[in-house]
């Protein structure tokens, strides 16, 4: 896998439309040769975490410690709001509002959008987070019932804290959720925020969508039982209302739905 955007754009002459870096970082991404635009577009990483066509996230090692690199090349329009410029405006932007509304989310370092050769290019760079992906977690220990117990009720109260917000995810599986251990407790984070939204008016399908997509990814041998204490912690009850009933059926249903277009979820 590529550690770095085609040699291509580096011919190209750069026009850049936004660049910021978080000044907290900033002497510390200058000490590993982080300071222009192209130094960051351009940056070999350590290792390739996710490529696509005109994607690439990489790691990159800074003072001993992991940061993460999107970026981004591709024609598009700069002035629409869409394609790979918005990602990276949209995930800068949405992060720090996460932080500011105290949701576990990765500290944004630094991103730019411009262009290369009439190309939009972005990137967007962030302080990973401490522990793992969920599935992950879950595939690789086999909690007790105490331990299940508690994970799925913090889970469960985690997700109520980041709706009751005025927060959806839109891309909102266990894959995108990552829990650390501290003592007894699960501390769950959010990572790939480039399409979080804010909604001043919170209509229940985004809800059912963002619900209908953790569900999905939930473990296929996860218990009824274990499925409704963490529905019953998002709601932050014991006993199920009408309304509540309702909602957990039309969950389940864009379950059902995405279980027969895409299959089972798989870790």
């Amino acid at each position: 896998m590529a550690l770095s955007p085609p040699d291509a754009y580096r011919r190209g002459k750069l026009e850049i439309v936004d660049f910021e870096v978080n000044k907290a970082y900033r002497d510390q991404l200058i000490g590993v040769g982080l300071l222009s635009f192209k130094d960051f577009f351009f940056c070999k990483g350590l290792e390739a975490m996710r490529e696509v066509p005109g994607r690439l996230t990489v790691s990159v090692l800074c003072e001993d410690e992991l940061i993460y690199l999107k970026r981004h090349w591709k024609k598009a329009s700069m002035s629409r709001k869409s394609g790979p410029h918005h990602e990276a405006i949209t995930e800068w932007v949405n992060t720090k509002a996460l932080h500011q509304d105290k949701i576990s989310v990765p500290t944004p370092m630094a991103y730019g959008v411009g262009r290369i050769g009439g190309e939009a290019v972005s990137f967007y760079l962030s302080e990973a987070v401490k522990g793992v992906q969920a599935d992950y977690f879950l595939r690789d220990n086999n909690l007790d019932l105490n331990q299940s117990r508690k994970f799925w009720k913090q889970l469960g109260e985690f997700t109520r804290g980041f709706h009751s917000k005025g927060y959806n995810h839109r891309d909102f599986y266990l894959c995108h959720i990552f829990v650390h251990v501290a003592g007894e407790e699960y501390k769950f984070s959010l990572i790939d925020l480039q399409r979080v939204q804010k909604r001043s008016k919170f209509r229940q399908r985004w809800i059912v969508k963002d619900l209908g997509q953790l569900f999905y990814s939930f473990p296929t041998d996860m218990s009824q039982v274990e499925k409704m204490r963490y529905f019953k912690a998002y709601q932050g009850h014991g006993s199920l209302s009408l309304s509540d009933k309702k909602l957990l059926y039309q969950v389940m249903q864009r379950v059902d739905r995405m279980k027969s277009k895409h299959g089972n979820y798989i870790v």
